[in-house]
Order: structure tokens, then C-alpha cells, then sequence
């Protein structure tokens, strides 16, 4: 479960600056009400292997990290759990089906690492798009990158063998090998650790 912490204030206002400094630069300059976007936001702290959603509950908020990792998983037919999407610093996810249509979510939000990141509940978002119109443009963005990522995922797992995957993995997270566990990757590449340790091998020794 989430273990939220008394936050000092230099923090808060650190965290705030990232925020601020990341949807300004979507916008390309400082949009009009900026701050009472960011005020509509809370601020999170987690262990490392936390549950940030669990799976059948409904996903009511949308997630900015921080600092960290979110590891988005679901449970197969076989009760095998499988990661589909790792959500590193300066990016946002929610489970859009059932953000948007409020059902239960088929996905499970875990912190792969101690993280630290916002969350925008639905009720404030839903009042911030009828009130600041310019809001939208940056949901529109979160949706975007939300259909990009999973069709890039499925993309890479369907067109490349393993030596594949993990070069795609290096290229796209070139400093994430050192911070998560093989086991882990190893999950979301589709691939078993003992065959990302060998090809890790070959790539860095070749």
C-alpha cells in the first residue's frame, strides 16, 4: 500500500518546479493559470515494491513521476504476472479505460523503485478541462503518448527476436539496466533472465 510522507516544504516546492517546468515546456512558454494546475495536484512518496493501484480497482487519478519508477502489470489466465509498461521520471500514465469510463482496472500500478510523483484525481481533472480549455491540450498529449507507447511495445515484442528487444531496451533506456533488477526486464522484454544476462554479455563484451 501507498505510505504517504509528511513532506518538507523545500521539497514540495522542488517537486512543483519539475511539474511546472515540464508543462511549460510542452507548451513551449508558461501557459495562462499554470499555477492553479500545478495546486490541483498532490504529491506522493513511495517505497520501493508499493501498490499505487491494485488490479479490479477503479483508476480514479492520473500519475506524474517524479522521481522513480511505476511498473504497470496484469495477471494472465495462467495467473502468471506479466509488466506492460515502466513509467519513468517526467512521464504520465493512467489506466485510460478505466480512468475514462469508470470501470475496474485490468492492470495493476506498482512502485519498481522508492518513488516520488503526482497525482491529479478524476473530480479535479474533470472540473480543471471545463475551466482552464488549455488543460486539454495536455491530456490530448497524455493520450497520445499513452496509444504511441503501447503500439511501439507491441511493435517490438511481434517484429524482434531477443538480441532485438534488448538492444530496442538499451537504446530507449540507456540508463536503466543499472537500476532495475533482471528479472524485471527480463518480463516486460517477453524474454527469460538467463537470456537477457547472456545477450547483455554479448553486447558489452563484443
Amino acid at each position: 500500500m501507498k505510505r504517504r510522507q509528511v513532506w518538507p516544504l523545500a521539497a514540495i516546492r522542488k517537486m512543483k518546479e519539475k511539474l511546472k517546468q515540464h508543462i511549460t515546456k510542452r507548451f513551449g512558454k508558461e501557459p495562462p493559470h499554470l499555477q492553479r494546475v500545478i495546486d490541483a495536484f498532490e504529491e506522493v512518496k513511495v517505497e520501493r515494491r508499493s501498490t499505487v493501484l491494485m488490479e479490479g480497482e477503479i483508476c480514479n487519478k492520473i500519475y506524474f513521476v517524479v522521481e522513480g519508477c511505476l511498473q504497470i502489470e496484469a495477471t494472465d489466465e495462467k495467473g502468471d504476472r506479466n509488466i506492460l509498461g515502466l513509467v519513468f521520471e517526467n512521464n504520465w500514465y493512467t489506466v485510460m479505460e478505466s480512468f475514462q469510463n469508470r470501470i475496474p482496472s485490468k492492470e495493476s500500478i506498482l512502485a519498481t523503485e522508492k518513488s516520488s510523483y503526482f497525482e491529479l484525481s478524476k473530480n479535479k481533472f474533470d472540473k480543471l478541462k471545463i475551466e482552464i480549455p488549455e488543460f486539454s491540450i495536455v491530456y490530448g498529449q497524455v493520450l497520445e503518448e499513452h496509444y504511441g507507447a503501447f503500439m511501439r511495445r507491441i511493435s517490438t515484442l511481434m517484429t524482434l527476436d531477443a538480441t532485438g528487444r534488448v538492444k530496442w531496451f538499451i537504446q530507449k533506456y540507456p540508463t536503466i539496466l543499472n537500476r532495475l533488477n533482471s528479472n524485471t526486464i527480463a518480463n516486460y522484454l517477453k524474454i527469460r533472465p538467463e537470456t537477457l544476462s547472456r545477450i547483455k554479455a554479448k553486447i558489452f563484451n563484443s
